[in-house]
């Protein structure tokens, strides 16, 4: 598979015991289908502290800008891939593959998920992600 940014051929990288394929030049990840949430998952189990939230102005900001680009090419189906926010007040723009479900995150983009989740987690008395954002949903 090639890397849709620099075109670069992927090579097969270990993150959480999950292989995905990364990008030797730019640092960008395909992950499949699943791979992300399994990546998630183990990485909650060793969990550090979370990081401080980022400026709401520059997340914002690099939120717009991420959603004016053209969406990757899929490097598994070769289909173009939708520019979307990763999960509700993210601010993390990724893109996604609605024929294979495939995501492409860029350079950055997978730590940045890993601290969003971090710190909503511990907003959640329980430690539950899945209770605030139906909680901020107003489904709870």
């Amino acid at each position: 598979m090639q890397c849709p940014r620099d075109g670069r051929k992927l090579e097969t990288r270990t993150i959480e015991g999950v292989d995905i394929d990364a990008c030797p030049h730019c640092d960008g990840l395909f992950l499949d289908q699943g791979e992300l949430a399994a990546i998630e998952k183990a990485y909650h189990e060793h969990a550090s502290p979370p990081p401080a939230a980022p400026d709401p102005v520059d997340a914002a900001m690099d939120m717009a800008r991420q959603s004016r680009r053209a969406g990757a090419i899929c490097p598994k189906c070769q289909l173009q891939m939708s520019p979307h926010e990763y999960a509700y007040a993210s601010q993390i723009v990724v893109d996604g593959c609605g024929e294979c479900g495939g995501t492409w995150l860029d350079v950055g983009e997978l730590e940045r998920i890993e601290d969003f989740f971090e710190r909503e987690r511990a907003e959640q008395p329980q430690g539950s992600v899945l209770a605030g954002l139906l909680q901020r949903l107003g489904l709870r």
